[in-house]
């Protein structure tokens, strides 16, 4: 409807055109009529009291949860559970100390029991927070294996395609008396190019990347040099590998049979 056109005048104009199309077709016509509602209401209909009744049933069961979880209090006294836990800081290693503890506790009263003695870091390593940290680890390292298998097969199928159009120079390089070893040389530049331009390009992001999120990190900086060129020289390796292949094609290739190419 236009701006200004309330619901009604719409209703009374389209049930006036339902009449003049009544008296001009009676035949496909009578006793049809017009109506015109809102497209909320079209889509939406009767659910707007459901999902109020809804809505007011989810925040009385949240607000009543919160009631009883205030109200949970067990004394100490009346707790069934005896039990304990003993924390202990030492500057020795934990797990020599470990004996001399139990030792220790049975000293004071022969008939108390010791269960579950484990060092904080075991502990913390077989909490669930734990587990799920080393999980989401596996999965980022599993997702840049992939990653770096994508870009050695990338890399590899760029230089091989770059050699299979430059047979015919190749093998006029090599029918003039180029040797081996510098088809191998021409290859590999053109190689560490991409190369270069590629891990710089890299490392300039890790580092803006690590600048922003340097709050998040915890024990490390943003600045990790031996990272940084831990990580550089695996791809430069692995780059220098997938691009060995097409350069030994290259340096391979048989001159009489590059010159009747194309």
């Amino acid at each position: 409807m236009k701006d200004g056109v309330s619901i009604q005048t719409a209703r009374s104009e389209m049930a006036a055109i339902a009449h003049q199309l009544e008296r001009q077709y009676p035949d496909s016509n009578r006793g049809q009529g017009a109506s015109v509602e809102r497209l909320s209401k079209v889509i939406v209909g009767d659910l707007p009291p459901i999902l109020l009744t809804l809505l007011a049933c989810a925040a009385l069961l949240l607000l009543i949860a919160c009631v009883n979880v205030v109200s949970l209090h067990y004394p100490f006294d009346q707790d069934p559970n005896a039990g304990f836990s003993l924390v202990v800081r030492t500057s020795q290693p934990a797990e020599s100390l470990l004996p001399t503890l139990r030792s220790a506790i049975r000293e004071i009263d022969p008939a108390l029991g010791t269960i579950g003695e484990a060092t904080m870091t075991d502990t913390i390593n077989r909490s669930q927070a734990a587990y799920l940290h080393r999980s989401a680890a596996w999965l980022a390292g599993g997702f840049a294996g992939m990653a770096l298998l994508l870009g050695v097969l990338g890399l590899y199928g760029v230089i091989a395609y770059s050699v299979s159009q430059r047979t015919r120079e190749l093998g006029v390089r090599l029918a003039l008396g180029a040797q081996r070893s510098s088809v191998y040389r021409l290859i590999l530049k053109d190689a560490s190019v991409v190369i270069a331009v590629g891990i710089g390009a890299g490392l300039i992001c890790s580092l803006v990347a690590a600048s922003l999120i340097r709050n998040l990190l915890f024990d490390t900086v943003p600045w990790d040099v031996p990272t940084l060129a831990g990580v550089g020289g695996l791809l430069a390796a692995s780059a220098f590998l997938a691009s060995y292949v097409p350069a030994r094609r290259a340096a391979s290739v048989n001159p009489i049979t590059a010159l009747r190419a194309e």
